[in-house]
């Protein structure tokens, strides 16, 4: 069929169909004032992919709105209810940007139409919160509302498993197949409000049940005891600024000056528009607090806090650390702080440099290699916890992805 044709297709059905009159307003007013905008909008039926869907907003069934993520959000529920696994519960977070409570709220008003219960975040948090607290609530799956570092115009919508870790085979599979079976708005299950007792509100429980976790490992107290170093923090507008500076502040740092102008959750990223640590343009702000202030180091997350950059002082010199050279580093060290053992492996993308091999060579321990994205890491943990292979010590992407310990599935700039 003619793209088009379909488009043209898919515009009549959302003008027909028991879609908002605001929805249907927005729609006319394209049609009129931006046309070619409005084909872009429906010329396809958005993909869900092996680990969600990330796209740009708007109206249409090419863009991430409410009705989109609802479809999403009922093709988990129909994968999870043909598994028929006893009293099965969803976790939703969601991060800094337009519309993510929004889309965080939708989900959880299909999952509880669909009789699953939903524990729903009140406030943003960091994504790896939403990986930790899927485990730590025993929740079939996890949904994130997030577009991680990509510009303000996108979100997105992750899927993780039981493990905690993002959907992967045989899962990601059925969900996509299931996706695909839904051919109209009416398929999909949704509640008119919040007000069902399958949805409850969570927060404090989670990011005390993190911190306790975290601070279980008692991996640096000697070190920050010699330490005294001066922190500049930046969040860049995201998620990050929920954790971050209280668990610097509990593992003993008190000289942390937060990035002013990047602190708000801001949803356009008005002081980093490109809110990625590993551009330098979202670090300029912060290293001229480092600069300012004669600090030690910067650390930088991106908006779902999963991500994480480094700026170190090294006599008078600002330097940039590469995720490769922050890997190694990490990994340096613990080795050198933990037990080693016969089965202790570090794992790593493909892409990550052969040094970080090299120093597990040292220690020996063994380095993996998987495929880029974390998600592959977290299911070679997941692995090694079946079937009690090996015992991970360290997981790292050079696209400055970190894992320091098992209670996260996913990489974590908070523990990092």
């Amino acid at each position: 069929m003619d793209e088009n044709i379909s488009a043209k297709k898919r515009i009549t059905e959302w003008l027909d169909g028991p879609y908002d009159q605001d929805t249907k307003d927005e729609i006319k007013k394209l049609l009129k004032e931006n046309p070619s905008e409005l084909f872009s909008s429906f010329s396809k039926t958005l993909t869900f992919g092996t680990g969600g869907i990330r796209e740009k907003m708007g109206i249409g069934s090419n863009r991430l709105n409410k009705y989109t993520i609802a479809k999403a959000t009922q093709a988990l529920c129909n994968y999870i209810k043909s598994q028929n696994i006893k009293t099965p519960s969803i976790l939703i977070g969601f991060d800094s940007r337009k519309n993510s409570k929004l889309f965080a709220e939708e989900s959880a008003k299909v999952i509880a139409a669909n009789g699953i219960q939903a524990f729903l975040f009140k406030e943003l948090r960091p994504t790896p919160l939403v990986s930790f607290g899927c485990r730590y609530k025993s929740c079939i799956s996890a949904i994130m509302i997030t577009a991680s570092h990509n510009p303000k115009e996108y979100n997105g919508y992750k899927v993780y498993w039981k493990d905690g870790g993002q959907v992967v085979p045989p899962h990601d599979v059925a969900i996509i197949d299931d996706y695909s079976k839904i051919k109209s708005i009416e398929d999909v299950k949704v509640l008119d409000s919040l007000e069902s007792p399958l949805i409850k509100m969570i927060q404090d429980e989670l990011d005390d049940a993190y911190i306790k976790t975290l601070f279980s490992m008692d991996l640096f107290k000697n070190e920050v005891k010699n330490a005294n170093l001066k922190i500049i923090y930046s969040n860049l507008h995201g998620t990050g600024i929920t954790l971050m500076p209280k668990c610097l502040d509990k593992l003993g740092f008190r000289d942390v000056h937060i990035v002013k102008e990047q602190e708000e959750a801001d949803p356009n990223f008005t002081n980093a528009p490109k809110p990625n640590p590993e551009e330098k343009q979202a670090l300029e702000i912060g290293i001229g607090y480092l600069k300012e202030k004669k600090a030690d180091i910067f650390i930088a997350s991106d908006p779902d806090a999963d991500r994480m950059g480094l700026v170190i002082n090294h006599r008078g010199e600002e330097i940039i650390l590469t995720g490769n050279q922050i890997a190694c580093i990490m990994l340096e060290f613990l080795c050198k702080s933990k037990s080693l053992f016969s089965k202790t492996a570090a794992v790593k993308s493909i892409v990550t440099t052969s040094l970080f091999q090299r120093i597990c060579e040292h220690y020996d321990i063994h380095c993996i290699d998987v495929l880029t994205g974390f998600k592959y890491i977290a299911s070679k943990m997941n692995e090694w916890e079946i079937d009690n292979s090996f015992e991970f010590i360290f997981g790292a992407e050079e696209s400055l992805g970190f894992l320091i310990e098992t209670f996260v599935r996913d990489k974590d700039a908070i523990s990092a």
